[in-house]
């Protein structure tokens, strides 16, 4: 939240604050309003942050998709050996 430091002080002077007071309270809302912002040094640290997150995803991504390759290829020779199978079963069935 930004404030405007100049009227905040006019206002708490014309209310009858002691221009110490008055400059001490705007202080310490302009302190207080500033801590909810990030820095650049704040960005660049999540930035960093978010790069390291993204290539441990990755690398976590590829491992799994070259297991599910593997995988699906093991299907692929079971499912063939079980064609060649049922195949030789229905032809000694059929002509014997």
């Amino acid at each position: 939240m930004l404030i405007d430091t100049l009227k905040f002080k006019t206002r708490l002077l014309d209310g009858g604050f002691e221009e110490s007071e008055a400059q001490a309270l705007v202080d310490a809302m302009s302190e207080a309003s500033m801590e909810h912002f990030a820095t650049k040094a704040d960005v660049a640290e999540l930035r960093g942050d978010l790069k390291g997150d993204i290539a441990e995803l990755r690398g976590d991504l590829k491992g799994d998709i070259a297991e599910l390759r593997g995988q699906i290829n093991n299907i692929k020779w079971i499912t063939t050996t079980l064609l060649v199978v049922n195949l030789g079963i229905l032809g000694k069935l059929l002509f014997s």
